[in-house]
């Protein structure tokens, strides 16, 4: 039996219609608009704090890339809290060294970032990983064969193997597994605030058909999944349900005062801000953080909830755009890793990713997101994408697969096709094994029309998309589980 969590999430664009005057356009993005500035709207006078509620101000005055580029790091990462490093103490023994390096350097750490904080020392009774935080040294010992190997922590119940063997039930294949379920992003009112959000236009005429929003997507396929694995016995926990709903205690008007402290310390550091005085620039960069915020709350909040479910598998469903094509919408799985300089420098993530590595849960994800892959081209008839990484801090994933692993009829069936690394923000918090899926893309030249018609029926018709996405998703964590 093998742990399973499953995270899958998704990147899309956002969709606005705008009218032409008192607009300066910023350029194009891969959706069905330009994106405009409402100059009339964002610098006629200084937004209050009042008006940080107002959500058609954040689709009328939206940072440029070009300015928000010039924001340090620090300023945008609002993740303050600091770990306890001497919780890392209880990985002593399960790893190697070597397994360490392989670890770090491939899938964690490749440009090493890292080893200006860790690094392996030798001591008279062996390797151990050492770190100096907070003045504080602590060193983790490495096994040095597997004679020594010891207790292996946060494995897929592991600690309750023999409680679900003898409680199996052919008819309910999950019982006694716990399961988190995230639907990505928010939908709803909040689709474009988020920009989640697609609008779908008759072609020919242009007649508005409706609008295709992730959120909505996405939970109405945590729907149809919650529903499956119930059926076959699993503890399901959703981190939301239709409509839209915030656990988070932060609202956007709360955050006024913090955006504010925000920018005073940004014009005192960058030039371009302290000599920019605009009130067009002062109202953008209000918005640009209260949402940054705000949002980076609904995820760290969800995924903290998700934790302390103590699931054996979490999944975060999204669904993709912006980079289909007319014969073309692959599919693929993300995982955890490939953590950048400006985040080790973090000690909050510093402390995730060492944990993260020390007790490799990544490649349980991984093992599963393939296997997810396989089931969820069937299910969905899309192909996996295999291409290169398009961004810098995505990596594809090589790992043999176990033999008994389905294939997919490629050339190389061994090799986890469509599963690539990064170090996406819901996955920083994950305490399990965590995997991600881009399902089909919402902006796609004829997959738009059929979202739009499959959002009006039923939830749990078998003819959407919905439901198909998420008897992928389903079958592939009862293979994973081994008792399909």
């Amino acid at each position: 039996m093998k742990k399973i969590i499953l995270s899958l999430l998704v990147a899309i664009i956002p969709s606005f219609v705008f009218a032409v005057e008192d607009f300066e356009n910023l350029g194009t993005i891969p959706n069905n608009k330009a994106y405009k500035i409402n100059k009339s709207v964002c610098g006629s006078r200084l937004f209050t704090q009042s008006d940080m509620e107002n959500i058609s101000l954040y689709l009328d005055c939206p940072l440029p890339e070009s300015i928000a580029n010039q924001i340090p790091n620090k300023f945008t990462d609002f993740e303050k809290r600091e770990p306890n490093f001497n919780l890392l103490t209880k990985y002593q023994r399960v790893i190697s060294a070597n397994e360490w390096r392989e670890r770090s350097q491939k899938y964690f750490n490749p440009d090493r970032a890292l080893e200006s904080y860790v690094k392996v020392v030798q001591r008279l009774n062996g390797l151990y990983l050492q770190l100096t935080e907070n003045r504080n040294l602590i060193e983790i010992p490495f096994y040095n064969s597997r004679n020594e190997l010891g207790p292996i922590l946060d494995q897929f119940y592991r600690d309750r193997r023999d409680l679900l063997n003898d409680s199996y039930d052919h008819n309910q294949p999950l019982t006694g597994i716990k399961i988190a379920i995230d639907p990505g992003h928010i939908g709803g009112i909040w689709s474009e605030f988020e920009e989640r959000h697609y609008i779908v236009k008759e072609a020919g005429t242009g007649r508005v058909l409706g609008a295709n929003k992730e959120g909505d997507l996405s939970v109405r396929t945590a729907l149809v999944l919650n529903k499956f694995l119930k059926e076959s016995g699993a503890q399901v926990l959703l981190s939301r349900n239709e409509g839209g709903n915030f656990g988070h205690p932060y609202t956007l008007t709360s955050l006024y005062p913090e955006s504010l402290m925000i920018m005073s310390e940004l014009k005192k550091e960058v030039p371009y801000f302290r000599n920019n005085e605009s009130t067009l620039l002062r109202n953008q960069l209000l918005l640009f953080f209260s949402k940054r915020r705000f949002i980076f709350e609904d995820w760290r909040f969800r995924t903290e909830a998700m934790n302390s479910f103590k699931p054996d598998l979490m999944i975060y469903i999204h669904y993709n755009a912006g980079g289909s094509s007319p014969d073309r919408q692959p599919i693929m799985a993300f995982v955890k890793g490939h953590v950048e300089k400006m985040r080790v420098e973090n000690p909050y993530y510093r402390f995730r990713v060492v944990q993260d590595i020390l007790r490799g849960d990544m490649f349980d994800g991984a093992a599963l997101a393939y296997s997810a892959m396989i089931e969820m081209k069937k299910s969905m008839n899309l192909p996996i994408f295999n291409g290169e990484s398009w961004r810098s801090d995505i990596i594809p994933l090589v790992l043999e697969t176990p033999n008994d692993f389905p294939s997919d009829n490629s050339p190389t069936p061994r090799n986890m096709k469509g599963v690539y690394i990064w170090n996406l923000g819901v996955m920083k918090y994950a305490d399990a094994p965590a995997m991600l899926t881009e399902g089909s893309f919402f902006d796609h030249s004829t997959e738009k029309y059929r979202l739009i018609e499959d959002m009006k029926k039923p939830v749990f018709d078998p003819s959407t998309r919905m439901y198909n996405y998420a008897e992928g998703i389903f079958k592939g964590i009862l293979f994973y589980a081994g008792r399909k």
